[in-house]
């Protein structure tokens, strides 16, 4: 008796069901020529597959899944032909291929992850923050930054549109996480003054002029509107008069989402030193 009776016939519809497809999947791999239906009724046209057309069927779901187009859906599986001649090299190249695309697939899943995760990290920092309010902690890892020099004396917006045309040659490795540095003794007066705008890097490359790295540690951060220099600081002003710092800048990293350029709040981030832990 014969392991399977490949003299049963299946409609479509049983076909569908057992395989866990669309009826009119099959119906299209029929009319584009990829797998014709084993029998085909005269009187009404209806469609009859086999069990042995089963595995093809499915390896046409596997290849779905995969991300092929439709194109490429017989490559993925074996046959007599290649194995004869022992040369998978079409098969090799479909899957080197699909390896790359995939890849490429889960680097762009990974980025939106960190930008969830940016976005909820800001809502962290919103709920326990509060404008020239108290100080809160927090840690920061190893950074790299893209920056352009800002002269107070112009208007920032001719520094943004710069900084913008200039990050091109650095395409590969940008995030969208903006930010100033803010002069430190400025600061220490009250007044918010920007000497640098910056966007954070992926990666981290050698330092140069215009790429700088912000060392990891624990910082305490100051959140206010980074477009508002009138705006008050005494709680930074005096945080840094009981304890000065010796960086030149301050870090002001963009916090949040907003349909407004003078609504960005920024967190001020003021290197904390081991002993004041």
């Amino acid at each position: 008796m014969p392991l399977y009776d490949d003299s049963r016939k299946y409609s479509v519809k049983e076909t569908a069901q057992i395989l866990g497809i669309n009826s009119q999947s099959l119906r299209y791999y029929d009319r584009v020529g990829l797998i014709e239906p084993f029998y085909r009724d005269p009187d009404n046209q209806y469609r009859y597959y086999t069990i042995n057309q089963f595995y093809q069927i499915e390896m046409f779901k596997l290849a779905k899944s995969l991300g092929l187009p439709l194109s490429d859906y017989r490559t993925i599986y074996f046959t007599d032909d290649q194995i004869g001649r022992k040369d998978f090299s079409d098969l090799e190249q479909t899957l080197n291929d699909l390896e790359r695309t995939t890849v490429i697939a889960r680097e762009e899943l990974d980025r939106r992850l960190l930008e969830i995760a940016r976005m909820r990290k800001n809502i962290s920092v919103l709920q326990k923050g509060a404008i020239n309010g108290r100080p809160y902690y927090d840690t920061l890892p190893d950074r790299c930054i893209y920056v352009v020099d800002h002269d107070p004396n112009v208007p920032f917006e001719e520094t943004s549109i710069r900084m913008r045309r200039g990050r091109r040659k650095y395409q590969d490795y940008l995030t969208e996480y903006y930010g100033f540095l803010l002069d430190t003794d400025a600061a220490q007066h009250g007044d918010l003054v920007i000497r640098k705008q910056f966007v954070e890097l992926d990666t981290m490359l050698e330092e140069s002029d215009e790429i700088l790295h912000l060392p990891r540690g624990t910082y305490a951060n100051f959140l206010y509107h980074g477009f508002c220099p009138e705006e008050p600081t005494d709680s930074l002003s005096a945080y840094l008069t009981q304890r000065p710092v010796s960086a030149p800048y301050l870090v002001a990293d963009e916090i949040g989402y907003y349909d407004q350029v003078p609504s960005i709040i920024h967190a001020v981030r003021v290197p904390v030193l081991e002993k004041e832990k």
